[in-house]
């Protein structure tokens, strides 16, 4: 079985819902380190203006791990952020068939970040016809990450019966060779982007979160995103 293992991310990019529909298991990855400085809790957008991001806004000192992160509701950061996917998309063609599902995300009291990426994630491999299954890695183990990451994603792979990894193009040859002498194999990430026509912009901005390719485009997003083989493959 080919595992693919990520930390949740705020609406992720289309590399991330690729490496998901080429994995026979997703496994998310909430009980690692939170990174303030990554895409955890926020996602990038584009109009004519350039690039923006959205942020969700993080109660400070919950704890070390991306499952202890909680919402900073005083903030009214839901409102902010309808309001800029509607600047943002005014004129994109597909917005109103997300709008409901999108809707009740940004009305909703989310305690946890974990749960409210999680909830987005679901919904874009809905949307996207991706049909691998997802775990938690803090429901798999029942310890925290100390140490060593690549321990830990061995245990991982070892609890759910993987035989390979879904690892970067340039992963380092020690990771990989420690992956090897656990018996575990490694299949390379795609390294290509889609590109697609977007609204409002004369030069394509590679790597937004994923709304950006299914406003512009719906039900053909799919397609664009994987091509005809990787379409069958998803499916």
């Amino acid at each position: 079985m080919l595992v693919c293992a990520h930390t949740p991310s705020y609406l992720p990019s289309l590399a991330y819902f690729d490496d998901i529909a080429r994995a026979e298991l997703f496994v998310a990855l909430d009980d690692w380190p939170f990174d303030p400085h990554g895409v955890q809790h926020r996602s990038r957008v584009a109009d004519e203006r350039g690039e923006h991001w959205l942020t969700v806004p993080l109660v400070p000192g919950a704890g070390p791990r991306i499952v202890d992160q909680r919402i900073d509701h005083d903030t009214q950061w839901q409102g902010r952020t309808r309001q800029q996917l509607a600047a943002s998309y005014r004129r994109a063609p597909h917005v109103a068939r997300y709008a409901d599902d999108l809707r009740f995300v940004y009305t909703q009291p989310w305690r946890r970040l974990a749960d409210l990426d999680l909830y987005l994630i679901d919904l874009g491999r809905r949307w996207l016809g991706i049909r691998t299954p997802v775990a938690r890695s803090s429901e798999l183990l029942d310890h925290e990450v100390t140490g060593d990451p690549v321990d830990h994603l061995i245990a991982i792979c070892r609890r759910v019966g993987g035989r390979s990894l879904l690892v970067e193009p340039d992963a380092p040859r020690e990771f990989v060779e420690r992956l090897a002498h656990a018996g575990i194999g490694v299949a390379r990430r795609h390294d290509d982007h889609p590109v697609y026509a977007q609204h409002d912009r004369r030069t394509f901005a590679p790597h937004l979160g994923f709304l950006d390719l299914l406003f512009n485009h719906g039900e053909a997003s799919r397609e664009i995103l994987f091509g005809p083989v990787r379409t069958a493959l998803a499916g």
